[in-house]
């Protein structure tokens, strides 16, 4: 290679990297939101009894079983309550009641426990943001939390969300987890009840 051309080829090289020193640096891509599919609502009426299932297999909602670990962080906000007691004991959860509920109905939590535990559950939507949080601590026995319509005025109506819930003994360990969907329907009262999802 003559002088010429190699002088040639130091200048091209030296325009290149002029040049891309001038471009702003590439920034990544955000990554994907998350997107969870909901699907398999178990229906129930206003006494809690199960009345179908809605869009899919709704056999593992409001039962206990093993939550990700992603799941459960939904689930780590504090739990201490002043003055709670939790005791060693075990829980059972039942399919929340209506679902889907009423633009301004109330909606019925029922559980049982064979001793004083903690109770948590969040609300999230398919994209994993968590809009109501609730933290008690149960009786033994029957226990049944009502929350009214205003607890979910921010949520769109005909839209599925998810409720996460886990039961803690003294031990702070969960007992029970698990999840359910549900809906909220535009009007008070619908006689077809998958309407409300459509």
């Amino acid at each position: 290679m003559n002088r010429l051309s190699l002088k040639i080829l130091l200048i091209i090289l030296v325009i290149i990297a002029a040049c891309q020193d001038d471009e702003a640096p590439t920034t990544p891509p955000d990554p994907d939101p998350i997107n969870l599919e909901f699907t398999g609502v178990q229906m129930t009426d206003a006494n809690g009894t199960p009345i179908g299932c809605y869009n899919g297999d709704c056999m593992d909602d409001w039962t206990n079983i093993s939550l990700t670990t992603d799941e459960l962080t939904y689930l780590a906000f504090d739990h201490n309550i002043p003055n709670a007691n939790p005791e060693l004991g075990e829980a059972q959860m039942y399919p929340i009641y209506p679902n889907p509920m009423g633009n301004t109905g109330n909606m019925g939590i029922a559980f049982e426990t064979t001793g004083r535990l903690i109770f948590k559950m969040v609300v999230i939507d398919t994209m994993g943001n968590a809009f109501i949080t609730h933290v008690s601590e149960t009786q033994s026995g029957f226990n049944n939390i009502q929350l009214s319509y205003e607890v979910f005025e921010g949520l769109e109506r005909k839209t599925i969300y998810r409720m996460y819930y886990a039961f803690y003994d003294v031990t702070s360990a969960p007992v029970y987890t698990g999840y359910g969907d549900f809906g909220i329907c535009e009007e008070d009262f619908n006689p077809n009840p998958q309407d409300c999802f459509e």
